[in-house]
């Protein structure tokens, strides 16, 4: 938690980018979706993070001024200018092609101890975060539209009631994360299998 606290205060990420040289990049825009801003000054913002609020730190950052998602349009006004600089600069690193969107989402319902589905209480919460995340999809694939997509949308999976990070709607079974990881390799597979064929066609020439 430290390390993630101190990495979003350092802001340091197309560092971290520049030395690793990793060959994709998957973005997950959840805590876009359902955490608020903290505004540091007037061109800082630092995530209200779990790990933040959990801190010994949190109390120093009390009054600082909060952009919260009870004000959706605000807290878009401010994340679509800086999604649209993101995307400028990570492409001096990475192609398009090479960053992967999951697009996310909270579930409403989970397994409960005895086998039944049960409903999460503040509905109305998690359908509007929802609906929010979507909206961030959108702006991020007007900005980097070549850009991978794994989208788990067509499954059924819901949430687990012992997750090992808790029974939250943004937790889910387990074969959700299996299922990621199945897509996900198909789309490096299917890369790698490009390469070889495009690598094949130049020996021929």
């Amino acid at each position: 938690n430290k390390y993630f606290i101190q990495n979003d205060f350092e802001k340091n990420f197309f560092d971290q980018v520049s030395e690793l040289k990793p060959d994709y990049l998957i973005i997950d825009l959840y805590a876009d979706a359902a955490r608020d801003l903290i505004k540091i000054n007037d061109d800082t913002y630092v995530s209200a993070s779990l790990a933040l609020r959990q801190s010994k730190y949190f109390k120093e950052f009390m009054n600082y001024e909060v952009v919260s998602h009870a004000n959706n349009d605000a807290y878009f006004a401010l994340w679509k200018e800086a999604m649209i600089q993101f995307a400028e600069r990570i492409k001096e690193y990475l192609p398009e092609d090479r960053i992967i969107l999951n697009v996310g989402g909270f579930t409403s319902k989970y397994f409960d101890a005895d086998g039944s589905i049960k409903k999460f209480p503040r509905a109305h919460i998690i359908q509007r975060n929802n609906y929010f995340w979507d909206k961030l999809n959108s702006w991020f694939l007007q900005c980097i539209p070549g850009c991978k997509v794994i989208s788990l949308k067509d499954t059924k999976y819901i949430g687990q009631h012992d997750h090992p990070f808790g029974n939250t709607f943004s937790h889910y079974q387990s074969g959700y994360y299996k299922e990621f990881m199945n897509r996900l390799n198909k789309l490096v597979m299917k890369d790698i299998q490009s390469e070889r064929h495009q690598q094949g066609k130049e020996l021929l020439v």
